[in-house]
């Protein structure tokens, strides 16, 4: 009742900061890790992914870079593979097109070496490829020798995003564009946490 005088929403059980991959990604598994569970996704700009996630390079990435066994390599091969499952799930266009790291210099053929053994550390498939073997893949590259990572991929993250909104309307989160978050206080149990789109009143704040 007195959450009502104050003129709070109704209390949710998750208030998500930021409609970026990351929040919606969050507040997708809330919802599916607790069916029925209120989620609130508040995004301070009128769209969903209009920083970092709608203008990046697109690559799904295979973990070739990451130390072996590290917490990076494990996330990035795990992230990866349900990245693709989402996208053919979803019906998202994507390619696994691989790549190539190239070395165009001598002094780069030790660190090509490395990186390969890296890689194959980390379970993935790489290739060693001659510069001319590099330009059958690319004719425009011009290298020494290369490496060809098959498992490398791109997809669109803007229409991943998309697809997250789509998912978490059908679970019946609260959606709010245009709703900067200016602090958050508590408020007896509750977090009261104030947007330029009104207060909400949440167990916790992601």
């Amino acid at each position: 009742r007195i959450l009502a005088k104050l003129g709070l929403r109704d209390r949710v059980q998750a208030v998500v900061v930021g409609g970026g991959i990351i929040g919606l990604a969050v507040a997708e598994r809330l919802l599916r890790d607790s069916p029925g569970a209120s989620v609130t996704v508040v995004e301070k700009e009128q769209s969903w992914a209009s920083h970092q996630t709608g203008r990046n390079s697109g690559v799904i990435h295979s973990g070739l870079y990451y130390a072996p066994g590290s917490h990076k390599a494990v996330m990035c091969r795990a992230g990866s593979a349900s990245m693709v499952a989402f996208a053919e799930e979803e019906g998202i266009p994507h390619k696994v097109c691989g790549k190539l790291v190239v070395a165009t210099h001598a002094a780069e053929l030790p660190g090509l070496a490395r990186l390969r053994d890296r890689g194959r550390a980390n379970g993935l498939e790489v290739r060693e490829l001659s510069g001319g073997e590099a330009r059958e893949h690319e004719p425009y590259v011009a290298a020494l020798a290369a490496l060809h990572v098959p498992a490398t991929g791109i997809i669109d993250y803007g229409a991943v995003c998309a697809a997250l909104v789509r998912r978490l309307e059908r679970s019946g989160a609260q959606l709010m564009l245009g709703a900067e978050v200016l602090g958050a206080v508590r408020f007896g149990s509750s977090l009261v946490v104030r947007t330029t789109g009104g207060d909400l009143a949440a167990d916790r704040v992601v």
